[in-house]
Parts: C-alpha cells; structure tokens; sequence
C-alpha cells in the first residue's frame, strides 16, 4: 500500500495526459493498442507519450525523493 500511495502520489503531480496515459498503462494493464484505440490516436504516439511520461514521472521522483530509492 505504501508504494501505491507514493505511485499516486507521484502521478498527481503530471499533466493530466500524461496521468490519464499512466494510469490506463499501469492500473489498467492495458496494451499499446488498447490505449490508442481508447485515446484515439496512433500506438506510436501512445509509444512515445507514454516515454515522455515515464520521463516526466522519474524527474519527479528524483525532485520529490532526491533520487534515494524508498522502500
């Protein structure tokens, strides 16, 4: 429960499209394909949104938590 609180926690502070991404991705366990067909737009840009996320989420992390790994 701690790490999930901390997963929502984090992606709290995204955009809501790249938020909306994650969550589909991550909670939903939904593939490329699922996602873009829900999103309507291409798997590619679901590919690349979803790398701009994930690179979102990790400079987030690094602010909030300096980088040290909490476990």
């Amino acid at each position: 429960h701690e790490q999930s609180a901390m997963m929502d926690g984090l992606l709290n502070h995204l955009r809501p499209a790249y938020r909306e991404l994650m969550v589909l991705r991550i909670e939903g366990e939904l593939s490329y394909a699922e996602i873009a067909a829900i999103i309507g737009k291409s798997e590619s840009a679901v590919r690349t949104h979803l790398f701009r996320a994930r690179k979102a989420l990790a400079k987030v992390y690094v602010e909030l938590y300096g980088g040290k790994n909490e476990q």
